[in-house]
C-alpha cells in the first residue's frame, strides 16, 4: 500500500484517515478468524458460492435439534424395559405354582400364593408408575399424570366383588355360563368391557349398566393416562419410532387383573366351595402363564425400539461429525494463514500511525530545515 509521505495536506490526511480505517476494519477481521478459526466472510470463504454451506448448516441444526429427543428417548426406553422387567419378577412362577398346588390338592399352599400376588400386584403398580424426570412411563400422552390411580387393595377388592356377585348363588348366571365362567366375564367386562353389553355386576363394582361410558371402569376409575400414546421420537428424517407403552395395553392389563383375581379368590365367598375355589385359581394360573408370555413378547418390542434408539444416537452422532468435518473443509481458516495475516496488518497499522505522527509534527520551519 502506498503510503503519503511529505507536508500534511488535506488530501494526505485524507488518504491517511482513510487506510487506518481499512487497516482497522481488517485488524478486527483477522483478529475474529484467527480466534475461531473460521472465515469471516461466508462468502467469500467459500468461493462465492454460500448454498452447500447453507445446507450444511440446516442439516446439522437439525441432528442437534433432534439429539437430546433421541438421548431421552433412549433414557424413557431403558426405564421402561426395567420397569417390564420388574413386573415380570414380581409375578415370576406364581401362574405355575397355582397350577402346581391345584393338581397335588395343596389348598392351603395355593391360598398362601394367592396372597402373594396380591403383593406381586402392589410391585407392578409401582412399576407402571415409574417416571423418568417427573414424567410417567406408562401414562401415555399424559406424561404427567400416573398411569395408576390405586392401589393393589383396591383392585383385589374389586375382582371380590365380582366374584362374590355370583358365588353361592347369591345371583343366578347367565344362561349357559357357570357361577364361575359368570364371575370371571365379569371381572373381565370391568377391565375390557365388549362394547354393547352390560355384564354384572356394574352397579356393585362402581359402573352404571344403563351408560354406556361407564362400561370399562378400569379405564375410568384405576388408569390416570391418556387414551393417546406419547409423541413418538424422531429419529432421523422421516423416521419417527413410537416407543411408549401404555399402562392400558391389553398385556399389562391382563396382568394386573389376573394378579387381582389370584389374590381374591381365598377372600371371596368362592372360598366356601373347594371344587368352585379350584376351578378360579386353575383358571388364574393358566392366566398368569400367558401373561408372562404376553409380557415376554413386549419387552421384546421395546428391546427393538432400543435398538433402534442405540443406531440412530450412533447414527447421530457420525452424521454430526462428518457434516462437521464438510463445514470446516468449506470454512475453516488455515491458522498459520490468519497468524501471518494479522501479523502484516498490526505491522500495517503501526506504520499509518506512525506515519500520521510524523506528519502531525511538520512545521514550514521544520520542512526548511
Amino acid at each position: 500500500m502506498s503510503l503519503p509521505v511529505g507536508v500534511p495536506d488535506l488530501l494526505s490526511n485524507a488518504k491517511l484517515a482513510r487506510a487506518h480505517a481499512h487497516a482497522k476494519r481488517d485488524l478486527m477481521r483477522a483478529q475474529t478468524e484467527v480466534a475461531t478459526g473460521e472465515f469471516q466472510n461466508r462468502f467469500a470463504g467459500t468461493g462465492g458460492d454460500p448454498t452447500r454451506l447453507l445446507a450444511l448448516d440446516r442439516a446439522l441444526s437439525r441432528i442437534e435439534a433432534r439429539t437430546p429427543n433421541i438421548a431421552m428417548a433412549r433414557t424413557r426406553a431403558a426405564a421402561t424395559q426395567g420397569a417390564l422387567g420388574e413386573m415380570a419378577t414380581a409375578a415370576g412362577d406364581l401362574g405355575a405354582r397355582l397350577l402346581a398346588g391345584n393338581r397335588d390338592g395343596m389348598i392351603q399352599g395355593v391360598k398362601i400364593v394367592g396372597a402373594e400376588a396380591e403383593h406381586a400386584l402392589g410391585q407392578v403398580i409401582r412399576a407402571l408408575n415409574t417416571s423418568v424426570g417427573g414424567r410417567s412411563l406408562f401414562a401415555g400422552a399424559a406424561a404427567e399424570r400416573p398411569a395408576i390411580l390405586t392401589d393393589a387393595s383396591a383392585l383385589v377388592q374389586v375382582a371380590k366383588t365380582a366374584l362374590n356377585h355370583y358365588a353361592d348363588g347369591a345371583n343366578p348366571p347367565p344362561d349357559g355360563m357357570t357361577p364361575v365362567q359368570a364371575a370371571l366375564a365379569a371381572l373381565d367386562a370391568y377391565f375390557s368391557p365388549i362394547p354393547g353389553e352390560a355384564v354384572a355386576p356394574w352397579t356393585e363394582i362402581g359402573g352404571d349398566p344403563a351408560d354406556p361410558n361407564q362400561k370399562e371402569t378400569f379405564a375410568r376409575d384405576a388408569y390416570g393416562g391418556a387414551e393417546t400414546d406419547a409423541p413418538p421420537v424422531e429419529l432421523g428424517d422421516d423416521d419417527r419410532l413410537a416407543y411408549a407403552v401404555r399402562a392400558d395395553d391389553a398385556a399389562l392389563k391382563s396382568l394386573v387383573k389376573n394378579l387381582a383375581l389370584a389374590a381374591a379368590v381365598a377372600k371371596s365367598d368362592f372360598a366356601g366351595n373347594p371344587q368352585q375355589m379350584t376351578a378360579l385359581y386353575d383358571v388364574a394360573g393358566k392366566r398368569l402363564i400367558a401373561d408372562n408370555d404376553e409380557l415376554t413378547i413386549l419387552r421384546a418390542g421395546v428391546g427393538l425400539s432400543e435398538q433402534r434408539i442405540d443406531r440412530a444416537q450412533t447414527r447421530a452422532a457420525g452424521e454430526r461429525t462428518a457434516l462437521s468435518m464438510a463445514r470446516a473443509d468449506m470454512v475453516n481458516r488455515d491458522p498459520y494463514d490468519a497468524a501471518t495475516e494479522l501479523t502484516q496488518i498490526e505491522t500495517q497499522l503501526q506504520m499509518i500511525y506512525s506515519i500520521t505522527a510524523r506528519a502531525a509534527n511538520l512545521s514550514l520551519l521544520s520542512f526548511l530545515r
